[in-house]
């Protein structure tokens, strides 16, 4: 898969392609259904397929702090993108200047003017242009004008409810793993690179690698989990923490540290995959280290036997 980062690196074996439009933070089921239909298209079309959205997440920008957080940043959601078969991934950049721009100016300018694509899918409730007023039916009486076919792709429904990054953000904020992979159609992923601690974890017998996530992701509810962990080119059983540490003084941020399960090598500066399958119990504070350690010894056990059961 080729992925784009700006509007100069567009030649001419880009364009003619068939395009999805949207955020697809996340890329759940939802958005696989119109993945999978703009590969499905391209391919039967004889051309590439692409899928065109921007970086960082327009509501970012907008709101700033007040944004939402998000479910995938540029690697993972390009990773899911290229399993599902796509071309070209192009991260068209937003800025202040480009949320000023008309829906009609945007079809005009950038996707008929730059990417002249031959057929356009989107999400039902797919926005775009000042102020989000552009919606799907705009976008295909536009491109009946100018000359490429729109598809409208329904919601993909879970117990009735439409499928769609707010709620899995909801699961998640609530700790329902299960529920969240549901939604996604995978195992929710943390990432990011592995930087000093305190060294508590190693003084009690329990080493763990501290993770620093990028800002703008959702970090799941505060607890502790059981997980897969792909580090070093291995996967191996996880416990994770997601929190504040109150038994050593809480912390003014929530952090998130992995326990590793028979592992012993230096994970600084490496990048780590965490993959949750299930929230094991709340954070608290214990009344001694002692206490403590017997907890993650149970914890330890738990983990292994979820992994064992999911694996």
């Amino acid at each position: 898969m080729e992925v784009l980062h700006s509007i100069t690196q567009v030649s001419r074996r880009h364009t003619g392609a068939v395009i999805a439009l949207g955020n697809f933070d996340g890329v759940h089921r939802g958005h696989h259904t119109i993945i999978s239909r703009t590969v499905s298209m391209a391919r039967e079309l004889g051309t590439k397929s692409m899928v065109l959205t921007f970086e960082p997440h327009p509501l970012q920008v907008l709101k700033g702090d007040e944004g939402p957080k998000l479910l995938t940043v540029g690697r993972r959601k390009a990773v899911l993108l290229e399993n599902l078969g796509l071309d070209i991934l192009f991260f068209c950049p937003f800025t202040t200047n480009l949320a000023l721009i008309t829906p009609e100016e945007f079809i005009k300018t950038i996707l008929v003017a730059v990417l002249r694509p031959k057929s356009v899918f989107v999400g039902f409730n797919y926005t775009f242009g000042r102020g989000g007023v552009g919606t799907p039916e705009l976008l295909r009486v536009k491109g009946r004008e100018l000359g490429f076919d729109v598809t409208v792709v329904p919601p993909v429904l879970h117990e009735g409810i439409p499928i769609s990054s707010s709620t899995i953000r909801e699961a998640l904020q609530s700790g329902a793993v299960s529920k969240a992979r549901d939604l996604l159609g995978y195992w929710p992923v943390i990432e990011g690179r592995v930087v000093g601690g305190h060294g508590r974890g190693r003084q009690i017998g329990f080493p763990t690698a501290n993770v620093e996530v990028a800002p703008e992701m959702l970090l799941p509810a505060e607890g502790v989990y059981a997980g897969r962990v792909q580090a070093e080119g291995q996967i191996r059983t996880g416990l994770i923490n997601i929190g504040r540490c109150p038994t050593f003084g809480s912390g003014s941020t929530a952090n998130v540290e992995v326990h590793l399960l028979d592992f012993k090598g230096n994970l600084y500066g490496k990048e780590i995959v965490v993959e949750l399958r299930a929230r094991l119990r709340d954070e608290r504070k214990f009344m001694s280290v002692n206490e403590l350690i017997a907890q993650i010894r149970r914890d330890i056990e738990v983990a292994l036997n979820i992994n064992e059961e999911w694996w």
